[in-house]
């Protein structure tokens, strides 16, 4: 096993720091190239707010809708998704599904809570996977039950 290069290594280097930043945008780069290929698809993130409320006395809480994260707008995001397959079962074990898709999104993070729409459906997030270093979001999702 190797060691690290330290980061005052070239930046033209394909060593150290400058290597992780390459694989990161490789990554994105095929990202979008499978974008292309699915005819650009787009997701909704729908997130929500709630205030004041008390279970205790069944007084449900004042929910509001969020519209963006730092900036970054949850309508429309540019997305990848794949259904479910047996390929999949090395990366997410047994908790996918027949039926479950797996999105991928960059620069939100997808939380427990949120709910995804797409293609006039929507998903409840099963498992997410949130890389700080490149923004991406992977996200296995299943359809939401009706409540």
């Amino acid at each position: 096993m190797g060691t690290k290069i330290d980061s005052n290594v070239a930046g033209s280097s394909i060593h150290g720091d400058a290597l992780g930043t390459q694989a990161i945008i490789e990554e994105k780069y095929a990202w979008q190239q499978e974008r292309g290929w699915q005819f650009n698809p787009t997701l909704d993130v729908k997130r929500y707010t709630e205030t004041s409320g008390d279970p205790s006395a069944h007084i449900q809480p004042t929910r509001t809708q969020v519209t963006s994260v730092g900036g970054v707008s949850l309508e429309s995001m540019p997305c990848t998704v794949d259904e479910y397959k047996k390929t999949y079962e090395h990366r997410w074990g047994g908790v996918a599904e027949a039926g479950d898709r797996v999105f991928v999104i960059y620069d939100v993070e997808v939380l427990p809570s949120d709910r995804i729409e797409y293609d006039g459906n929507v998903y409840e997030p099963v498992s997410v996977d949130y890389r700080r270093e490149s923004g991406r979001c992977e996200i296995l999702a299943r359809r939401a039950s009706a409540a």
